[in-house]
């Protein structure tokens, strides 16, 4: 099985989501559907794996919006790309999870925001940055376990070509 981090790739309004382990045939059929304008250079990087997903880039301890080490090397990934590609733009959407207390739409708000601000602090500008919060409800691991909720807690990207606001 192989593994691709959540990413979402968007070209004006078709998206394109892999967020599971897929199969190398099922990697053929997502981009066979998506619509993705000539022109657009996509690299993807596939590692084989075992079944287990790895943990993601960005993750948060329960009821936090505090970014560790590894979180802000995969921003740093972010920025470089945003760097190389003035014309993308990304929308930066945090999730929570269900055991964490209070305004869960809130706090994942507050973590895109946390990731926002870090790629804009690193010189990328304001306007190619949006945030959404995504709650609670868009869980990508079902176990109920301590792994399994870390995972929901999360910050997921949508890249796109298109060109910032003026």
């Amino acid at each position: 099985m192989f593994w691709l981090l959540p990413f979402v790739l968007a070209a004006d309004s078709d998206v394109c989501n892999v967020a599971r382990p897929v199969s190398t045939q099922e990697l053929h059929e997502i981009f066979d559907s998506c619509v993705i304008p000539v022109g657009t250079r996509i690299t993807v990087s596939i590692e084989e794996v075992d079944t287990q997903p790895p943990k993601p880039g960005i993750g948060f301890k329960p009821n936090d919006i505090e970014l560790n080490q590894n979180g802000k090397t995969t921003l740093d990934g972010v920025v470089s790309l945003l760097a190389a590609r003035k014309k993308m733009m990304v929308k930066v959407v945090g999730y929570a999870d269900l055991t964490e207390q209070g305004d869960l739409v809130g706090l994942s708000y507050r973590r895109a925001e946390v990731a926002a601000k870090y790629i804009t602090d690193a010189g990328v500008d304001p306007l190619r940055v949006t945030m959404e919060a995504g709650g609670a409800d868009n869980r990508i691991d079902y176990t109920e376990t301590q792994e399994g909720h870390a995972r929901n807690r999360r910050v997921e990207f949508v890249i796109s070509a298109a060109e910032p606001a003026k």
